[in-house]
């Protein structure tokens, strides 16, 4: 290998600076132990020390596996083209994002992208890089869209609805105030605590979420490790990778779990009927 300046820089391959290069000049060792080989069709592959290989066009764009193509549109998302020529567009943290179906992008109370998609219908989803899907009312409630009804009140705002048993059902209000009512209309009580929400403009981060898919979180890490891969930073790979091994393991473990979960399931119902025939039997 041929020693060259550590301020020595290759433009085709954007970040780091290169301590060496081989006789040939198509291979470069970066100071992180990455190797770069230049394949002399207009892209070049980088070996990381972990083993882990992308591929790049010299102009900067992935290539991956599958021979899509993943391009940074430097506006905080990046799209991939299949080799079909489909393209999808996809936040830098790796949630699906669709502007022309209304979704816009919005930074969180904790500095984080995260998507918000326009239902049509008075309510928006917000989607976070963990896979986590909240509904919202316009005014910013959160609801379960399976139990919870929107309505308007009496000043035309709307208010969620969620029955209790009892024979009752609790309203909630923008600014979080709560009102437990009676089914015939009558008030059982108040809570008057009112709390930022998070609104279709963004204001504040209520603590209520859906239940989140291992395997979609999973498929959202990968997506922003292709992200991670256009900036050529060491840094952000490095914590893609370890994001993507985190929510791997997740996914495994619950692919273990509910087989185990519906297997005791169908042992419990053994028993039970087994159980109700001896007695039948007596």
């Amino acid at each position: 290998m041929i020693p060259l300046s550590p301020y020595h820089t290759l433009k085709t391959v954007g970040f780091n600076a290169f301590m060496y290069r081989n006789a040939a000049g198509d291979k470069t060792v970066n100071p992180d132990g990455s190797v770069i080989v230049d394949n002399g069709n207009g892209t070049y592959t980088e070996t990381d020390a972990d083993g882990s290989v992308t591929t790049y066009t010299n102009a900067g764009d992935v290539i991956n596996s599958d021979g899509s193509v993943c391009h940074d549109n430097g506006d905080g998302t990046y799209t991939e083209t299949g080799i079909n020529g489909d393209v999808t567009t996809y936040t830098n943290n790796g949630i699906v994002f669709n502007a022309s179906a209304g979704d816009t992008i919005v930074t969180d109370a904790s500095g984080n992208q995260v998507v918000h998609h326009d239902n049509g219908n008075g309510s928006y989803t917000e989607t976070e890089a963990n896979g986590y899907v909240t509904y919202y009312t316009n005014n910013g409630i959160p609801f379960d869209p399976k139990t919870d009804s929107i309505k308007l009140d009496t000043n035309g705002n709307q208010v969620v609805d969620t029955p209790l048993s009892g024979g009752k059902f609790i309203e909630t209000e923008a600014d979080g105030t709560t009102t437990t009512y009676n089914n015939d209309g009558t008030v059982a009580s108040t809570s008057t605590t009112p709390t930022k929400n998070n609104g279709l403009a963004g204001a504040g981060k209520p603590t209520s979420k859906s239940n989140v898919d291992a395997n979609s979180a999973l498929n959202i890490a990968n997506q922003a490790l292709k992200a991670a891969q256009l900036t050529k930073d060491p840094t952000k790979i490095a914590a893609a990778k370890s994001n993507v091994a985190a929510a791997q393991q997740k996914a495994t473990t619950a692919s273990i779990i509910l087989p185990i979960a519906i297997t005791l399931g169908v042992v419990a119902i053994g028993v039970i009927a087994y159980i109700l025939i001896k007695k039948k039997k007596k």
